[in-house]
């Protein structure tokens, strides 16, 4: 027992502050349990930066970690909190996992990976062994995350493409700008009509960030035509017919 407690903690790379206490299998419902101990009696205030005297510990959190031989695998730990010198109770930060998140780091990202290939949420949820809400959960955080990170100054567009996307059945559509060097979607808006795109255009742009776009490529469809020709800030820009594909 000794010996998976230890195989465990080198694989889940756990500081020195942690130790593993307890492994559980159920072959019933196919499932793995690691329990995870905080060791010290003291820790980082994730605020401050101060070393401070634990002054409690929450209650015990559950996390979804990768499969261990098929098995779905959850981590437990009672997270400590430490009182900085300001008088607040703060809970310590943790390596295997997003602050509140209910899942481990890895485990979102092989959520990531399995989208990226089937495209498909349902598809994907299946495929790594959980629900279809933590994987919406997951693809939703990961692009709000990705929105907050994006600095369109430092990494100013150069070639800006403009696409349509169907979102039902029927005519209902979206205008998709994205990044034509790196595939990335940039900002996504409802319609597709001149006033959807240009509304879209300065959500999106400070008029130093237009004056970076070199190239734009879209369709032939009018409304996106006469609003980058409306656009005088731009380069200059090319017209193609056949759809970009976006990602």
């Amino acid at each position: 027992m000794e010996d998976i407690r230890l195989f465990h903690e080198k694989l889940l790379r756990l500081g020195p502050e942690w130790k593993v206490e307890l492994v559980t299998v159920d072959d019933h419902r196919k499932r793995v349990d690691i329990h995870i101990n905080y060791q010290l009696n003291e820790g980082p205030c994730p605020d401050t930066g101060e070393l401070c005297k634990v002054y409690d510990y929450r209650d015990e959190r559950e996390w979804r970690h990768l499969d261990s031989m098929g098995y779905a695998t959850f981590l437990h730990c009672r997270l400590p909190r430490v009182k900085n010198s300001f008088g607040k109770v703060k809970t310590i930060g943790i390596s295997w996992a997003e602050q509140g998140a209910s899942h481990t780091a890895h485990f979102e990202n092989r959520c990531i990976d399995t989208l990226q290939s089937t495209h498909n949420r349902l598809r994907a949820s299946r495929l790594v062994n959980t629900s279809d809400d933590m994987v919406c959960g997951i693809m939703h955080s990961s692009v709000y995350r990705g929105l907050e990170r994006r600095d369109l100054d430092k990494n100013p567009v150069l070639d800006l493409c403009i696409d349509e996307k169907s979102i039902s059945k029927g005519h209902k559509y979206v205008s998709v700008l994205s990044d034509g060097q790196t595939g990335a979607a940039i900002e996504i808006a409802e319609g597709r009509d001149s006033d959807s795109v240009a509304k879209l255009i300065d959500k999106t742009f400070t008029a130093n960030q237009l004056e970076c776009i070199e190239r734009v490529c879209c369709d032939m469809w009018g409304p996106f035509m006469d609003t980058l020709k409306k656009n005088a800030r731009m380069h200059y820009w090319s017209m193609i017919s056949s759809m970009w594909s976006v990602t």
